[in-house]
């Protein structure tokens, strides 16, 4: 019965997280023109589907998310928190609720491209494996749309000098 109570409460916690995260980056969207989540356009079912190939990972002030370099092991979707993002010791950007991170490592050459380290008290994220990624790319042409309109803005940003 405990195992149950278990399960029930993480499912109703995924399914809260993805409607916040779905929430904030809609909101995002609106004060911010030009910003976009990957989520921002997905239906429910496809925000269903992602919240099932996902899983919650918590992280403290001045753990390093990503390290530039590694391997790429999944994508990822900022919940709650402030990360920065760097390269070659160079700050290149901030990530807030609703941002995603971890895709361009994933989709050119499978190492990670920038370090992101949290910078606030702590953050939340909602985590994808390489194999839900890949799966979810093929599958769901809202999130395949929105990682390419993604990348397309990342290439610049990170490259640049």
């Amino acid at each position: 019965m405990a195992k149950t109570s278990a399960v029930e409460k993480n499912k109703k916690r995924m399914r809260m997280a993805k409607r916040d995260a779905s929430k904030r980056a809609r909101l995002k969207a609106a004060l911010e023109p030009g910003a976009r989540s990957v989520i921002e356009h997905m239906n429910s079912s496809q925000l269903s589907s992602f919240a099932i190939f996902s899983r919650i990972k918590e992280f403290k002030q001045g753990h390093h998310i990503l390290v530039e370099g590694d391997e790429a092991d999944g994508f990822y979707i900022l919940l709650s928190g402030h990360l920065a993002v760097g390269t070659e010791g160079r700050f290149i950007g901030e990530l807030s609720e609703g941002d995603v991170f971890g895709e361009l490592g994933l989709l050119e050459g499978g190492t990670r491209e920038a370090n992101v380290t949290v910078v606030s008290a702590d953050a939340e994220v909602l985590f994808m494996s390489t194999r839900s990624f890949q799966h979810l790319l093929h599958t769901v042409p809202a999130f395949a749309w929105g990682i390419w309109e993604t990348v397309a803005g990342r290439r610049d940003l990170i490259r640049r000098p």
